[in-house]
């Protein structure tokens, strides 16, 4: 499993609780506005678990106020 995102940090932290449950994770960094980074991270993903068979995109951004 391959935890990818803009905050090093974050994934790092998000892939060691997988590891921790058990699973294979690993973190990658990648700037989906640079498209140099994208190309890195698919390289470093391919190169590791091979071609990827599943996608989860969850980009978002979030206004905490209410609606109403």
């Amino acid at each position: 499993m391959v935890i990818a995102d803009c905050d090093r940090d974050s994934a790092e932290a998000h892939a060691a609780a997988l590891a921790e449950a058990g699973h294979h994770a690993v973190a990658v960094s990648v700037d989906l506005a640079d498209e140099a980074s994208i190309i890195a991270a698919s390289a470093t993903i391919a190169e590791d678990f091979g071609a990827p068979w599943l996608l989860v995109n969850n980009a978002a951004l979030q206004d905490r106020e209410f609606l109403l």
